[in-house]
């Protein structure tokens, strides 16, 4: 049976219904972008963007669904190059890695590095 792929939708139900996140809609030039932020600390962890193909060095015409995430340097260097995943867009560094929301990458991994994301946004709880 094959899995299926996460979509910018299913992400966005998952973020809200697991985590209690609604997305944010910050840019009127780009009504379609949309952040994850943490409600503890406002730190964003996702951003949903729509991307030209080309921009992210891929083939063919048009736009893809892209999932940026908070990731990582040992997760970045394990996804980075597999298929589906690619360096953030507009987030530099070694923190953030693009994700195609195409059907490429089964949603179930899609979502665990979600929540990984937002885990390494999140306030840390101090032990005294």
């Amino acid at each position: 049976m094959k899995k299926k792929g996460a979509t910018k939708d299913a992400v966005i139900f998952y973020a809200m219904d697991e985590l209690g996140h609604c997305p944010e809609y910050l840019w009127a030039k780009f009504p379609s972008y949309a952040i994850l932020r943490c409600k503890e600390n406002n730190k964003w962890y996702a951003a949903l963007l729509d991307v030209q193909r080309d921009k992210l060095g891929l083939e063919g015409e048009g736009k893809v669904d892209l999932l940026d995430i908070k990731i990582s340097k040992e997760d970045k260097a394990k996804y980075i190059g597999q298929k589906g995943f690619v360096y953030g867009y507009h987030f530099g560094g070694d923190s953030w890695i693009g994700i195609l929301l195409d059907g490429s990458v089964d949603k179930e991994l899609v979502f665990s590095l979600l929540v990984k994301s937002y885990q390494l946004v999140k306030p840390k709880k101090h032990i005294k």
